[in-house]
């Protein structure tokens, strides 16, 4: 799970992602795939890291940094 949580911050770097920017799976979730992560470890990193307060889940399918950490 410590990789892939690596390859989410990777992501976020790359979309240029900052607090209060949604971010859209759409974007999001297939660079994730590339690199061999299967969905369903995605959302439950997804979950960890709402939980964690390090995002926010949005309706549409997307999704926001709360915390400037990338």
């Amino acid at each position: 799970m410590t990789e892939l949580r690596d390859d989410f911050f990777e992501v976020m770097r790359g979309l240029k992602a900052e607090p209060s920017k949604p971010i859209s799976l759409l974007e999001f979730g297939p660079p994730l795939v590339g690199e061999g992560h299967q969905q369903e470890q995605i959302a439950d990193v997804l979950f960890r890291l709402e939980r964690e307060g390090v995002i926010r889940l949005l309706a549409g399918n997307r999704f926001e940094l709360t915390k400037p950490r990338v």
